[in-house]
């Protein structure tokens, strides 16, 4: 029995001739963002229509910008003209953007039949502070009375008055460790454990909020309130686990405030001495790791709004930047959201007021607590990825001692929740390559005769005979490779020829250094250095199929079952699909013995796992990490060969694909609808007895050769191109749109 399933649903539509128009338009891949400090940004759109239409592209683009609609047509700021194109990621060609300003966008697109669309609907931007100076006159503040375990975690409140009519108003903020921000007791804080991770010693990450909404005539308050996040503030509270602690740093904060009058003004609040702030709340302890404290006694309540007194709060204290080297870069990733309620399928009584909630689910989450206690009353609420066999909670996956904990007040039932809340695009690629230059030329001074070796090697392996240097010497090969293509795609053409015969000569030591001529195996002849050898090209091609079959012979006699560790398994997966084994696989993941994905699932992970065998060691383990992002590989499997979507060598942007789906074990139907910076595109096969049937759906620009498995293969749109006929297959071109193919499908024929 398979133990994954693809399924995403999709309807095909009836097909007509009709032009499609762009939508969703992005910049930085963000939607309406604000603050942004990317100089020369990336503007981008997708395509649609009403209907499917077949085998249509953009072939060119206009784009105009102003700062105001009534600008775009007569006055526009930027006009790029018609430029003929097929790409949906352009980079802003207009005048030098400056700090805080807005820019209003639209694009329009022709066909390849010459059609025109509308213009899109409107987009905007805005800039960010782009300079250091631009927070002048704003100061780090903090408050220097906060003690752990002496006083709450520090309040911080700008009160200020407003007399003229607002257009609007723009918030500019970081605070460290993590922070809640709120106007007149309105959260204008967007997602939950802000600012989010970075090293504070190289980058201060601020965020941006429109809080125009939040303001009103006469008195307002600006209220923020600090927590440690994964910041090094200072150890928790009650010997809760903690991480990266060295020398402790106070939590503070830097903010600006920009208030735009409709009469043209501007007036600006910034941190500063004028700022009253608190060390005598709730908030006890708030971090990442360990959890938080909360006494409801101490409960300030409404102290972010103007009819809060005030007086016996201090003016905070100045402060300074975390380090004088940092720069200010605006957040441009998204915050973590709060998508999902899950509610306890059990609760059980383990005396002594002590319960047991299980949700059924391992997951990333706080707990939220309502319930009636007498003022004082605590109740501590300690996370679990495991129970012991006693029924008590196990945290020593995941650090201990981690617990929320709440002080009633009682005022009836009370509820708690903790705040510890927390593409095409080569000028990313331009950005960095700099540093991926150095990261080859480090590796370069490592290396002997081109072997790396050193490093963890294949992570977690239940092979661990792979030498160092075979994984040391993928990953150097990795690199250059990857250096290569990207090189060729910024047109950096002596480059890419550079590191793509430094990736050859890589290839060639790792066969000279490893190979078994008499074994017909590579080092030790685990499976990890088989596919490394097959994936860096390594192997002669006399001698593939003798190393392809010496891998899935140790398969094979491990009862269908792989012995690699993480950095391995990707690879694993993609060879034995390249060379037509994917059966191999099938029968993997249909394994609930160990080491495999099922028997982690039939013994209760419902998260990945650190280890193969997730909560039940069966291999002499200890207990490890019950939500961890390893040996995830089977995704890009389901993505490219059960489903079979790949994006072509070379391609970018989606711009063209390979369909070619594997037909394996007894799965008779899957179906998948994912998202390319070009639009949706979906997927769905299914088999009755000989009968298969696949369909396409291709989103506006994309092409694709679609692999066909079986004989008799036909298609419904009859003008199609076929690419390539045999007995076992054949490829058909297609352009944008929906298409069905049906064949004739033998389980015994030989994948191509």
């Amino acid at each position: 029995m398979l133990l994954f399933l693809l399924v995403l649903a999709f309807s095909l539509s009836k097909v007509r001739s009709i032009a499609f128009e762009p939508y969703s338009l992005r910049t930085q891949s963000l939607y309406e963002p604000l603050g942004i400090d990317v100089k020369i940004p990336l503007l981008s759109w997708r395509l649609q229509s009403s209907e499917i239409t077949r085998d249509i592209s953009q072939v060119a683009y206009q784009i105009r910008a102003a700062h105001h609609e009534r600008d775009l047509e007569v006055n526009p700021l930027w006009n790029s003209g018609k430029i003929v194109s097929d790409s949906t990621v352009i980079t802003w060609g207009g005048p030098t953007l400056r700090s805080r300003e807005r820019i209003l966008w639209q694009v329009r697109l022709w066909d390849s039949d010459g059609k025109t669309s509308g213009w899109s609907k409107i987009a905007s931007f805005e800039m960010g502070l782009l300079n250091a100076r631009d927070w002048d006159p704003a100061v780090w503040i903090k408050n220097k009375d906060y003690a752990t375990g002496n006083t709450s975690l520090p309040y911080f409140v700008k009160r200020f008055r407003i007399s003229s009519a607002i257009s609007s108003a723009r918030l500019w903020i970081v605070g460290l460790g993590q922070f809640v921000t709120t106007v007149n007791g309105q959260s204008v804080t967007s997602g939950v454990l802000n600012p989010g991770y970075f090293d504070w010693n190289k980058t201060i990450e601020y965020s941006t909020y429109n809080v125009t909404a939040a303001l009103k005539d006469g008195d307002n308050v600006l209220g923020v309130a600090l927590g440690k996040g994964i910041y090094r503030a200072e150890k928790p509270l009650g010997g809760r686990y903690y991480k990266f602690l060295t020398t402790p740093h106070p939590m503070k904060l830097i903010a600006q405030l920009q208030l735009n009058y409709t009469d043209g003004s501007c007036q600006y609040m910034v941190s500063d001495s004028s700022w009253l702030t608190t060390v005598s709340g709730p908030l006890l302890e708030s971090s990442w790791y360990g959890g938080e404290e909360y006494d409801a006694r101490k409960e300030l309540l409404g102290w972010d709004t103007p009819t809060y007194d005030h007086s016996t709060w201090k003016m905070a204290d100045i402060s300074s930047i975390p380090n004088p080297n940092a720069i200010y870069r605006a957040r441009e990733s998204p915050s973590i959201q709060s998508v999902e309620e899950i509610t306890a399928i059990s609760v059980t009584d383990q005396g002594n007021g002590t319960y047991i909630f299980d949700f059924g689910v391992n997951h990333a989450g706080w707990p939220k607590l309502s319930m009636r206690g007498a003022r004082g009353t605590t109740v501590t609420m300690r996370p679990a990825e495991l129970l012991n066999s006693n029924g008590t909670i196990n945290q020593v996956t995941e650090g201990t001692p981690i617990y929320d904990r709440y002080t009633f007040s009682g005022n009836g039932i009370e509820t708690y929740v903790p705040t510890y809340r927390s593409y095409g695009e080569r000028a990313l690629l331009e950005e960095f390559y700099s540093n991926m230059v150095s990261w080859i030329d480090y590796l370069t001074s490592k290396a002997e005769n081109n072997i790396v070796s050193y490093g963890l090697g294949d992570w977690y392996a239940i092979d661990q005979s792979t030498p160092v240097g075979v994984t040391g010497t993928y990953g150097y090969w990795m690199s250059a490779n990857g250096l290569a293509t990207i090189a060729y795609a910024l047109n950096r053409t002596v480059d890419a020829q550079k590191y793509s015969d430094l990736a050859s000569k890589i290839s060639s030591a790792f066969h000279t250094t490893y190979f078994n001529a008499s074994a017909h195996t590579y080092a030790t002849g685990s499976q990890a250095a088989d596919v490394f050898a097959l994936e860096m090209d390594a192997v002669p091609i006399k001698e593939q199929q003798n190393v392809i079959q010496h891998l899935i012979n140790d398969i094979r006699q491990r009862g269908n079952h792989t012995s690699t560790g993480e950095v391995a398994l990707p690879s694993w997966f993609r060879m034995l699909s390249f060379y037509g084994h994917d059966d191999v696989i099938y029968d993997f993941l249909s394994r609930t013995d160990s080491p495999s994905y099922g028997y982690a699932i039939i013994h209760g992970a419902t998260s990945l796992t650190e280890d193969w065998d997730g909560p039940a060691p069966a291999r002499g383990q200890s207990l490890s990490s019950q939500n961890h992002f390893m040996f995830a590989a089977v995704d890009e499997w389901l993505m490219r060969s059960l489903a079979g979507i790949q994006q072509a060598a070379n391609s970018i942007d989606y711009r063209i694909l390979n369909i070619k789906p594997a037909i394996v074990g007894n799965i008779s139907h899957v179906e998948v609808t994912y998202r390319t910076t070009r639009g949706w595109m979906k997927t769905r096969w299914n088999r009755i007895g000989t009968a298969f049937t696949l369909q396409v759906m291709l989103p506006y620009g994309s092409i694709a050769n679609v692999y066909v498995p079986g004989m008799n293969a036909t298609s419904n749109y009859g003008m199609l191109i076929q690419v390539k006929k045999t007995e076992a297959m054949t490829v058909f071109k297609i352009g944008s749109g929906s298409y069905t193919f049906k064949s004739v499908f033998d389980v015994n024929t030989k994948r191509e």
